[in-house]
Parts: C-alpha cells; structure tokens; sequence
C-alpha cells in the first residue's frame, strides 16, 4: 500500500502557465483523505517550493528542496537535512562556468545570487517568483558552501558544459538537469532518490509504501528508489526507462491519472 506520494512540480504537478489543475487537485485531496502523505520534491529553492506546499494544505511535512540539497518542514521550517557544496570546489565551478559562458545562480541560506541580470536571470526569477541580490563577484560569497549552482544557458551548450564539468570535477560536484536550460550543480551524494528515501525513512517507510512522480533528468534516481516511479509523458527515455507508468502530461492531468491508478483505486477508503 502507498502511503508517501512525492510530486516534482515544474513540468508534472504545475500547468504550464505555474498553476495546478482542478482535477489534479481533488486527487490530491482525496489521497490525503486516505491518510497518505504527500510532499513535494523539486529542485526549486526552498522559498519557492513553500507557497505550493501550502497551496496544497501540506503543514508539517518535509519538503524535497534543490534536488534534495535540503529537505525542511513546511510549517515550522525546521531543516531535517543539509548538503552544501564545498567552498572550494564551487569556486572553481563559478570559473569554469564563467569560462563557459553560461549564466550562474548560486543559492546561500535560501537566498539568491547572481553577479549580473541576465535574460536567463530575468526568465528564472519571473519563473520561481523570488528576489535576488546582485554581487560583482559571486565568489565572494561561498564561505560556507552555496546549497546549490544553477548554470543556464541554450540547451545545446548545456549538455556539452554538463559532460565538460563531468570530467574535471569528477566525484566532487554531481551534475543533473531538470530542465533543458538549467544545469543544477550539487553536492556529491545529493539527488531526489536519496533525499526521498531520507523522508521515507523519517516516518518508518521503505521504498515500497512509496510512490513518486517526476518528468526530468533529475527526478531519475527518485522514480527508480520509490516503489512506483510514474513518470510523465514527454519525459526523456532514460528517465521513463525506469518507471513503472508513464503518466499523461501535465496539460491532461497526469499526477490525477497517477494517483487514481495507484492510490486511490487501490485504497479507495483509506483503511
């Protein structure tokens, strides 16, 4: 029996337009009707992933945050879990990405940098709804490690800065991309899959009592650890490769279809 649902957002949950479906919504009521516990997993920053959360009345529940860089409670906002890159090893990123010439996001205490207000700065803010802080030198700023660096850019020149940066910070910074502009940069052992299975763990489940739903790259590992991975129509072959389902896209309410197929008519009173 599912008793965790973990939902990505962009691309899965959220409309293109950033809004969820009504259908889609009274799925997810009727699965927390059932007693089944439900949390987001994004690669969002933690701001926001919150007003989600609590658009969907989910209070006292860790959220899967920055590719699971950070899971904290929506609530109360305590952190269950915190992996920040190494100082060093982010600056070093910054150059080479500088080099590069992609556009560079680096996230600190759940605050925003950049160095400059790029049309890629410009999209991702009206996207995720959060302010910025401008800084000359982003550098300058990794003191204590950034929780996460997003590099953006034309798709073609991130997939070839993904396997460049594979290659000369082997084993030191993960690379994954949750959207084909975006190249997120983490922490080594950072991924949806093992900040999911943190959380099932926290309320005394295995992967079998789990269901997760993603659509990108980095929900790969998470649709693979869960017991029922579902992933979205439109996903790349190597992430329904793993799935159990592919789900209808986020324009015909997949995540509905989803938890209908797995929760709801499996469990249909919650006993």
């Amino acid at each position: 029996m599912i008793r965790l649902v973990a939902l990505d957002l962009d691309d899965t949950l959220l409309r293109p337009d950033l809004t969820i479906s009504p259908a889609c919504r009274q799925a997810l009521r009727e699965t927390a009707a059932c007693g089944v516990k439900l949390t987001i997993a994004s690669g969002r920053i933690y701001c926001a992933t919150l007003p989600y959360a609590e658009m969907l009345e989910i209070s006292g529940i860790p959220l899967i945050t920055y590719n699971g860089a950070l899971i904290r409670f929506s609530g109360y906002g305590e952190t269950l879990f915190h992996q920040p890159l190494p100082a060093a090893a982010a600056d070093r990123l910054i150059r080479a990405l500088r080099r590069i010439g992609l556009h560079i996001n680096v996230f600190v205490d759940d605050e925003l940098y950049m160095e400059d207000l790029s049309e890629e700065g410009k999209r991702y803010i009206e996207r995720n709804k959060v302010p910025v802080k401008l800084t000359p030198d982003l550098t300058t700023i990794l003191a204590d490690g950034p929780t996460k660096v997003l590099a953006a850019g034309d798709p073609e020149v991130i997939v070839g800065a993904e396997k460049e940066l594979n290659a000369e910070f082997q084993g030191e910074i993960v690379f994954t991309r949750s959207r084909p502009r975006f190249l997120e940069c983490l922490a080594p052992g950072v991924n949806k899959g093992l900040a999911l299975e943190k959380v099932a763990r926290f309320y005394g489940l295995d992967a079998r009592e789990v269901m997760a739903v993603g659509d990108a790259p980095n929900d790969r590992e998470m649709l693979a650890w869960a017991g029922i991975g579902v992933a979205m129509e439109g996903a790349p072959p190597e992430v329904r490769a793993v799935a159990d389902w592919t789900a209808p896209s986020n324009r015909e309410d997949g995540v509905a279809a989803a938890l209908r197929r797995y929760v709801l008519e499996s469990n249909p009173f919650g006993e």
